[in-house]
């Protein structure tokens, strides 16, 4: 790995190279989300496309640095795998399985077209950790990053203001009251939101760092001239802060409304106890956190107030009749069918037709399973959850001995596990991680904090 070929000498000196591939690869990410999420196959393959040959240039300019070795070969590792099972399951790997016609996919087409959906995050992981090799360069995207989303969600929510009924330049089909970005679920839509709010809130935390409490109230009240300047990007953040979330409560999506707030809240508390920690210790300590969960508590419960009355109405007024509910035990009829191998990756929707309760209604067709977790053990068989385990508790376990490991940068880490955390809790009721365009935007947010972690756990 370190032997790696260097970047020529020209163009080192005509351009500052970990610019250039943050700003492409910030480039990617973004217009796979304005291309409604990256969903259909044509831009799905030209997303694919575009990172893998990005990330190509970035392995053979800037290399693959030591600290980011282990990261590299478990993604790849976990690539590998799953790919090879999908194939398997598709034929194309067969060592006997049984299946009809030796295959085990009831669509052996879509599940070798699903790989893509597989692939685009894990190569925007891979291409994350070639390219952010330094902290400079994490904090430079970060800050790219954090820009880019929020001025793509803004943008999209005055277009929603001024015209509802369309998406871009596609006229709405469904959630024609919601706001949906540009995307086509609300759902999908409230995690970009939420996971731009993630970013903003950290990107806030800067902004205070050098300031106490007392110094930012008095700085929005009197605006002494000595802190003008550093208040701007205070009164910036926290101006993008309100509109994010008055953007994502107009998604009307109940599941993102509430794993975000636990998400921000749990990225607040860990902001908050870090420095804390670094500043005080005993006594001082002890009390301030007491303070600071009180304060804590007491926005939990604004935000449960302020949600819990629609959320409760709407859980009363649609009870059980709710279609995910009542699609739910043919989804377990489902499973339990291809509990073992899977009824192969992107096979779904032709899968669960049989098992189709009548009574839940006949219009449209189930695509998704409003559920990742379940979908994926649906269609892959046993090796879904275990995909999925092992991927969590990797990113957990290198997030967490970061953040205990070393006080530097660790605000980036929480956000790591702030994201996870949002993103998890709102795979259990949706499917927004099954976008294209939402898994690229949470795999580059974990890209950046666990390169941060390596370096800490150096």
């Amino acid at each position: 790995m370190a032997n790696m070929p260097r970047p020529p000498k020209w163009l080192s000196h005509h351009f500052k190279l970990a610019s250039l591939l943050s700003a492409a690869y910030t480039a990617i990410i973004l217009l796979g989300i304005v291309a409604f999420g990256s969903a259909r196959p044509f831009a799905l393959s030209t997303a694919c496309c575009a990172i893998s040959i990005l990330l190509i240039l970035a392995v053979c300019l800037r290399g693959i640095p030591s600290r980011s070795t282990s990261p590299v070969i478990v993604a790849s590792s976990y690539l590998c795998i799953a790919i090879a099972w999908i194939l398997i399951q598709a034929g194309l790997l067969n060592f006997g399985m049984p299946g009809s016609s030796g295959t085990i996919s009831v669509q052996p087409s879509d599940s070798i077209f699903a790989v893509q959906f597989l692939a685009y995050p894990v190569l925007i992981y891979l291409t994350g950790v070639v390219v952010l090799q330094t902290e400079t360069d994490a904090r430079e995207f970060n800050v790219m990053l954090t820009l880019g989303c929020s001025a793509l969600v803004m943008l999209s929510f005055v277009q929603f203001l001024l015209s509802p009924g369309y998406v871009l330049t596609v006229e709405k089909q469904a959630y024609i009251d919601s706001f949906t970005a540009t995307l086509i679920n609300r759902n999908s839509a409230g995690t970009l939101v939420g996971l731009t709010i993630i970013l903003v809130v950290r990107q806030l935390w800067s902004a205070c760092r050098d300031f106490r409490s007392r110094d930012i109230f008095a700085g929005v009240l009197f605006m002494p001239k000595s802190t003008d300047r550093s208040m701007t990007k205070i009164y910036f953040y926290v101006i993008l802060f309100c509109a994010l979330t008055v953007a994502l409560f107009l998604t009307k999506s109940r599941g993102a409304i509430a794993s975000t707030i636990f998400a921000a809240l749990l990225l607040a508390s860990l902001l908050v106890w870090l420095r804390l920690k670094q500043r005080y210790a005993g006594v001082k300590l002890a009390r301030h956190i007491a303070g600071s969960i009180v304060v804590i508590a007491v926005l939990s419960v604004g935000a449960t107030v302020l949600i819990g009355e629609r959320v409760v109405f709407r859980a009363t007024a649609i009870g059980s009749s709710e279609p995910r509910m009542c699609a739910l035990p043919g989804m377990f009829r489902a499973l339990d069918a291809n509990i073992v191998l899977g009824s192969g990756a992107g096979t779904f929707r032709d899968v669960f037709a049989p098992y189709r309760d009548p009574r839940c209604g006949l219009q449209g067709i189930w695509e998704k399973a409003h559920n990742t977790y379940l979908q994926s053990w649906i269609e892959l068989g046993v090796m879904g959850p275990v995909l999925i385990v092992a991927t969590i508790g990797w990113i957990s376990f290198l997030l967490i001995s970061s953040l205990k490991a070393a006080p530097r940068q660790r605000s980036y880490v929480a956000m790591g596990i702030s994201s996870l955390a949002l993103v998890a809790i709102h795979a259990s009721v949706d499917f927004s991680l099954e976008i294209p365009g939402i898994s690229g935007l949470f795999a580059a947010i974990i890209a950046i904090s666990t390169s941060i972690a390596k370096k800490n756990l150096q």
